[in-house]
């Protein structure tokens, strides 16, 4: 690694580095302050007792699904339906300072202010997120050269979710409270399928989706807006619609596959995709600096859906009378509007440091990729796999405030997309057999080799990881319902990074707050275990 500078603020560029000796240390003790303020009720979206009780997550999912069909006799047709159900919420305490404050004053502490006495940045999130959908369908396949399927679908999801420190929270005495976002899609689709000869094949499939959002002041009281920055200035009753836009878009994929032999296949594809617009709810309560800010950084209340359109070419098929079997596909794919999380730390003009976040449509990338997958059967005993891909960014235009703040680079055109490996492989060879004098016993033993090439921490690719070597072995034997497997995983107990993105430097007389660290995921190390099933 290398130590840069930009007027006078430091960051890292090059290679990251390999993790200083000893353990880890950050802000982890669960004393009276954190008791606390995760013990305040008034505001919360999760009850204290089923949230976090300590530094880490908490998270609770249910799910649920139906699918029913009738086939109607003697025609072809068949009617489905598909409905599903989700809720997840999740608590989550962390200090975003990153790095033990036990030994640094804190300068706001007073003997009955609650804080701290040292210096720490906890901060409670916490999200509940509901969703429900329906589908209808009907569908034609009778035996001919023409199968098809229309339908419609509705889905309706909402979320709720407040951010607050432990500081805030034990000075009010209550979490901070956010408004309720809400997404409603509705869409009707179409595809036909014909076999044009008995090698060649055509479909083509669209799908009309319409997003309605919505933004909801908080259920917990009134909110006067005084900066008209983000939304009218007024007042909202408490649970009260703040906004809501509609977003259309036409789907359209379109397929032709040929089977040249009954052992090879090809296919051309082009699709088009969209991921759901965004809401920021939040940004109602900003005002003044901190309004100014966050609408530098590009954020407001709603946020374009992001689209991509990929062209694609494959093939498929078997070799060597079944022994081996292959894929291979090239793509290129158009990304626009991305959407991308930004936040902004910054030191408030009546002193301490404030913070905003949102979504937003961050730019416009291409991408091009090669992805290669095979296995081959050597013989009774011995199966062997391999896959490979190469994945190229193409930045064409991207807006990240917080990076051009510490690299200086604002123009990322021609640069890589962050956290994406430019070349990727995995290996694998398996051994199985038989027992001849245990009954229906079987044995089987595995080692597995994956690599990732490293990757950039930012738009910016001032800096990047490691490669990635990581062997995994598993061996195991099954006799009837009970099986019995031993494994090792990160053989060698390699330590490269499984992410990496920016971080700030906070220290209590930050006045610039500047992405001068790096956070990093760190790789599970060697793990060994026994694994024993039985089934029934």
């Amino acid at each position: 690694s290398e130590h840069c500078t930009l007027n006078s603020h430091p960051f890292i560029c090059g290679t990251t580095p390999s993790l200083p000796s000893g353990s880890p240390a950050t802000n982890g003790v669960v004393d009276s302050y954190v008791r606390k303020a995760l013990a305040v009720t008034k505001n919360r979206i999760i009850d204290p007792g089923e949230g976090v009780q300590k530094y880490g997550l908490v998270r609770d999912y249910k799910h649920g699904h139906l699918t029913a069909d009738y086939e109607i006799p003697d025609t072809g047709f068949t009617i489905s339906s598909l409905t599903g159900y989700n809720h997840e919420q999740w608590s989550s305490l962390s200090d975003i300072i990153n790095y033990d404050g036990s030994g640094i004053a804190n300068t706001s502490y007073t003997s009955t202010n609650g804080q701290r006495s040292y210096y720490s940045a906890a901060y409670l999130v916490e999200s509940v997120t509901k969703d429900w959908s329906q589908e209808l369908r009907l569908s034609y396949d009778n035996a001919g050269p023409l199968r098809g399927v229309a339908g419609f679908s509705y889905l309706n999801s909402d979320i709720l979710r407040t951010v607050d420190s432990l500081d805030n929270i034990t000075a009010n005495k209550a979490v901070t409270p956010s408004g309720k976002s809400e997404t409603e899609t509705l869409s009707g689709f179409f595809g036909v399928t014909y076999d044009i000869t008995s090698k060649l094949t055509a479909s083509a499939e669209g799908r009309y989706q319409v997003d309605k959002l919505y933004s909801y002041i908080a259920s917990t009281g009134d909110l006067t807006v005084t900066d008209s920055t983000f939304i009218p200035a007024g007042t909202y009753k408490a649970g009260s619609l703040l906004g809501s836009r509609d977003y259309t878009n036409f789907l359209p994929r379109f397929i032709v596959q040929y089977n040249w032999t009954d052992d090879l296949m090809s296919y051309v594809s082009v699709a088009k995709g969209v991921n759901t617009a965004a809401l920021n709810t939040g940004v109602a309560y900003y005002s003044g600096q901190t309004a100014t800010v966050a609408k530098s950084l590009g954020v407001d209340l709603f946020v374009r859906p992001e689209k991509v359109t990929t062209y694609e070419f494959g093939i498929k098929g078997k070799a060597l009378e079944g022994q081996m079997n292959f894929t291979a596909a090239a793509y290129y794919s158009q990304w626009r509007d991305q959407l991308n999380q930004v936040i902004q730390t910054f030191v408030l003009s009546s002193g301490g440091f404030g913070s905003v976040y949102g979504t937003i449509n961050a730019g416009s990338t291409n991408m091009t990729g090669l992805e290669l997958q095979g296995n081959y059967r050597l013989n009774h005993m011995i199966t062997l796999n391999a896959a490979g891909a190469y994945t190229e960014s193409d930045v064409q235009k991207y807006n990240d405030p917080l990076v051009t703040n510490y690299s200086g680079i604002s123009n990322f055109k021609g640069k890589e997309l962050p956290n994406v490996s430019k070349y990727s492989a995995t290996a694998g060879i398996n051994f199985s057999g038989n027992f001849k004098n245990w009954g229906d016993a079987t044995w089987f033993s595995r080692l597995d080799y994956s690599y990732k090439s490293g990757f950039w921490t930012d738009v910016a690719n001032v800096l990047k990881t490691q490669d990635a070597h990581v062997f995994n072995f598993r061996t195991g034997i099954t006799r009837g319902p009970v099986s019995v497997d031993f494994f090792v995983n990160n053989l060698f107990d390699g330590t490269s990074y499984v992410s990496a993105n920016d971080g700030i430097l906070f220290n209590p007389s930050s006045t610039y707050y500047n992405n001068a660290t790096i956070r990093v995921g760190l790789r599970e190390r060697r793990t060994l275990g026994l694994q024993m099933k039985y089934k029934f």
